[in-house]
């Protein structure tokens, strides 16, 4: 059987795919750079939102409400007494003799 002779291989084309390859990957490592860069950045916000609620929190906590709801009792016994007579009036009603 007689040998076959060797091919020459063309290196041009296997620089080229290199090439190729290495700038594909190049260019996906900067998609995931700016990515994991925007989630940092979005992570911070996050953060000083939290230090801003926290520190809030520590001056004012929640039991000192800025404006605080007056609690529904009050607020009946005023409205019943705006709508009813005065207590004097009606005993002066009661009183008085008719002829």
């Amino acid at each position: 059987m007689p040998r076959q002779p060797k091919r020459r291989h063309d290196d041009s084309d296997d620089d080229d795919d290199r090439i190729n390859a290495l700038q594909r990957c190049l260019e996906a490592r900067e998609r995931t750079r700016l990515r994991l860069i925007k989630s940092l950045r979005r992570l911070d916000a996050e953060i000083e939102a939290l230090k801003l609620s926290i520190y809030r929190f520590g001056n004012h906590g929640f039991e000192r409400d800025p404006t605080p709801t007056p609690s529904p009792m009050p607020q009946r016994q005023l409205q019943l007494a705006r709508t009813s007579s005065p207590p004097e009036s009606r005993r002066l009603e009661t009183t008085t003799p008719t002829h």
